[in-house]
């Protein structure tokens, strides 16, 4: 086997890994009251800290209708709940409720537990050079990315 046909193989397996973390958290507990797109929308909305729906639209790249169906159903979970702006009362921000933040914290546990599972086998060493190519990977990504 090449070493093209190595890393392909490599991605797919840790792209299983991830699925299956993330399909194990999200058919239990916390999660299973919640679609994949509803916690990416969470997640979203938690990062960008109180945002409006157009923020969220632009973030995503989805259209404002849609942002507002999934928040809504995100309001009717009690993840989040919308806030009137003092400035004008048509816009609302969106702030997520401490249920929501205990999802957003429980699948950042689920981020950790992966981490610590993909570096168990190697050395310190070992680790260092792996987040090195890692940055180095993520970097490039990104850049030809936003290039786009």
């Amino acid at each position: 086997m090449n070493i093209e046909a190595k890393l392909v193989k490599m991605v797919e397996l840790v792209t299983g890994m991830a699925v299956d973390v993330n399909e194990g958290a999200f058919s239990k507990g916390l999660f299973s009251n919640l679609t994949w797109a509803q916690f990416i929308y969470l997640d979203t909305i938690g990062k960008l800290n109180n945002p409006t729906i157009s923020q969220v639209a632009n973030t995503l790249n989805v259209a404002r209708p849609t942002v507002t169906n999934t928040v809504n159903s995100l309001v009717s979970g009690g993840f989040v709940e919308k806030v009137q702006t003092s400035e004008d009362k048509r816009i609302h921000n969106i702030r997520v409720t401490k249920k929501g933040m205990k999802i957003i914290a429980a699948h950042n546990q689920v981020h950790r537990s992966l981490a610590k599972d993909l570096i168990a086998p190697l050395t310190a060493e070992e680790v260092s050079q792996l987040v090195t190519l890692f940055e180095k990977i993520l970097a490039n990504y990104y850049k030809t990315k936003d290039e786009q």
